[in-house]
């Protein structure tokens, strides 16, 4: 169920950059990243090597950091974010 969840939100995320032309374009090129990250992780190519995992760890963190940058300009945003870190805290990721 977080899986889908995250697709959700990941839909989500990617709707709300479309729509959205106040936030800044370095933080939108991190979001894009981001979101990007998280669809590799959704969708993997080959099953990710063990020394990878510290990777994933900062993905989280990375996820985090991002919605508590953007909980007071775009708390919508913001809450969107933090869903999808909770979601791949879920998943173990």
């Amino acid at each position: 169920m977080p899986q889908e969840e995250l697709k959700k939100s990941l839909a989500s995320l990617h709707q709300e950059l479309a729509s959205s032309p106040s936030v800044d374009p370095e933080l939108r090129e991190l979001l894009v990243r981001l979101a990007e990250d998280i669809d590799d992780v959704l969708h993997p190519a080959a099953p990710p090597p063990e020394e990878e995992n510290n990777a994933d760890e900062s993905l989280v963190d990375r996820v985090k950091h991002a919605a508590e940058h953007f909980e007071e300009s775009h708390p919508q945003l913001a809450a969107l974010i933090g869903r999808m870190a909770d979601s791949l805290s879920q998943l173990g990721i």
